[in-house]
């Protein structure tokens, strides 16, 4: 049980912070606003669930979150489970098509799947999107630049344009 000066501690900080969030809220109200998810609240569970709370809180008030994310530790786990050893070029996993698979599946089918269910937990609804629905984001393909020349990646690639009509 939490102390009562402490519950009204807290209360006060709350309340605070949702009163000098005002100017913010009117500011993005009705918008699509990207938020990146990444680092350790995606292998901390109790930040996954803050996380999804407050996606579902800006839904909430009027706010359209796009979450982006990527998943690193967790597509080099599923490849480890599945006896296929990550190989890194200049700071970049190198991606083949046997990688790529299971990137796609690791970061629609864990990572976003996962998210999405706890923001409808939260309250809001969530719907998974990958980078090749629709056409929502257009890459080429990229390689290191390094002083002894260029180093393959593979299918790794940047991001040259994003068509927003799926998240619209």
């Amino acid at each position: 049980m939490i102390p009562a000066n402490q519950d009204h501690s807290l209360a006060q900080i709350k309340a605070q912070t949702l009163i000098e969030s005002l100017d913010w809220l009117r500011e993005f109200h009705g918008k699509i606003v990207v938020v990146k998810f990444g680092g350790n609240a995606m292998v901390d569970e109790s930040l996954q669930r803050a996380f999804a709370q407050d996606m579902a809180y800006l839904r909430f008030v009027g706010i359209r979150p796009v979450v982006v994310h990527g998943g690193g530790p967790q597509i080099t786990a599923r490849l480890a489970e599945l006896g296929i050893e990550s190989e890194f070029r200049h700071g970049f996993r190198y991606t083949d098509a046997t990688t790529i698979g299971v990137v796609r599946d690791v970061l629609r089918n864990q990572v976003s799947a996962k998210l999405a269910e706890l923001i409808e937990e939260a309250g809001a609804k969530a719907i998974v999107l990958s980078g090749e629905d629709d056409d929502l984001f257009k890459a080429e393909k990229v390689s290191a630049k390094t002083e002894h020349g260029e180093i393959d990646l593979g299918l790794v690639g940047e991001v040259r344009s994003v068509n927003p009509r799926s998240v619209l």
